[in-house]
């Protein structure tokens, strides 16, 4: 007497589907993770109204190298903004990077940033 045993290929295919199943929904999650951020990131302004550096021994907002006048201003990318340095952000405007209030003040708002 031959004796056989029963197979079981829906126990694979089963597993297999799962795995696969698992994979597509993390690779939508990825995407819409992706697409999240990128549009989160172009919220910010590509450029912002540079005034100098901020100065800790002096306490005061030393004019940059690149101003030549008095009182100017630079339009500057606000990816090449580094840290100390001041920028100018009018009333209404986005802000190009995290930072500190030197002088003035106006409303701002939150809800972009949170």
């Amino acid at each position: 007497d031959h004796q056989t045993f029963p197979l079981f290929f829906d126990t694979s295919a089963m597993l297999l589907t799962f795995v696969l199943l698992g994979k597509f929904l993390e690779s939508i999650a990825k995407s819409r993770t992706t697409d999240a951020i990128s549009k989160l990131l172009s919220l910010s302004p590509n450029r912002a109204t540079l005034l100098g550096r901020y100065s800790t021994a002096t306490n005061s907002v030393e004019e940059s190298k690149e101003l030549e006048g008095e009182g100017e201003c630079e339009d500057f990318p606000s990816v090449l903004l580094e840290v100390d340095d001041v920028i100018r952000v009018v009333p209404g405007a986005r802000f190009p990077v995290d930072g500190i209030v030197l002088e003035g003040h106006s409303a701002a708002d939150e809800s972009m940033p949170t």
